[in-house]
């Protein structure tokens, strides 16, 4: 990877970590979106976008709404991306099964990756007590600095959770590479009956939320305004 790629990388890491929660809160965070944009300027849309769905739809009902402090999916799913670009020209004859792979890799760091968040929703707390302190003494500008200093530890935090990820990840690829080639094939054997477990997960994580009021006429009507865009397009 080049420097700019990197550079790229940081950015939409950046943006897509405070997105998540501090700011804006569109959907550049889920990752669809997020591992679909690092996958299109990495030059590897296709694997990254199967990578994208199958982590969005296991983690489509885990969303780091008020207190819930949800895995780092967002990070998992730019850093999953990274990890196929720097591993996948060892093994192209098993891309799907390096994607499924590495989709396991990063679900497991995704729980820790999720500490430097809870880290930084603390020092949030106190910058916030930090700007009501300076509101109480008249001073606007402590409460200009302390929000753009929760920013700036968001922004932190997602960088060390993408560094930790991608890091971990190439450590576990780099040592298990000698036996990648046997792990592969039994990867592509079976990859498709494994892409269908992601899907599977996705359709549990939905019918377990479908007991809450109101969300049945919500689903069937997204789905099926998809269907028909689908159709459309």
């Amino acid at each position: 990877m080049t420097t700019a790629q990197w550079l790229m990388i940081i950015v939409v890491s950046v943006l897509s970590g405070i997105d998540r929660t501090a700011m804006a809160q569109t959907m550049l965070s889920r990752p669809l979106v997020c591992a679909s944009l690092t996958g299109l300027l990495l030059g590897i849309f296709p694997a990254a976008f199967q990578l994208g769905l199958m982590l969005e739809l296991l983690w489509l009902m885990r969303l780091p709404v008020g207190a819930t402090i949800a895995p780092d999916d967002t990070q998992a799913a730019i850093g999953a991306v990274v990890l196929v670009k720097l591993f996948a020209c060892q093994l192209p004859e098993h891309q799907l099964g390096l994607i499924v792979f590495i989709g396991v890799i990063v679900v497991v760091m995704a729980e820790v990756g999720k500490c430097w968040d809870v880290w930084a929703r603390h020092i949030n707390e106190r910058l916030f007590l930090n700007a009501v302190r300076g509101l109480d003494r008249s001073c606007t500008h402590s409460l200009v600095v302390n929000h753009y200093a929760g920013l700036c530890v968001f922004a932190c935090a997602a960088l060390i959770s993408l560094s930790f990820i991608v890091g971990g990840g190439s450590a576990i690829l780099w040592g298990g590479m000698r036996y990648m080639g046997s792990m592969a094939t039994l990867f592509t054997l079976n990859g498709q009956w494994l892409v269908c477990v992601f899907v599977l997960v996705g359709v549990a994580a939905t019918l377990k939320v479908l007991q809450v009021k109101h969300t049945v006429p919500l689903f069937v009507g997204g789905y099926s305004l998809t269907c028909i865009l689908l159709e459309i397009l």
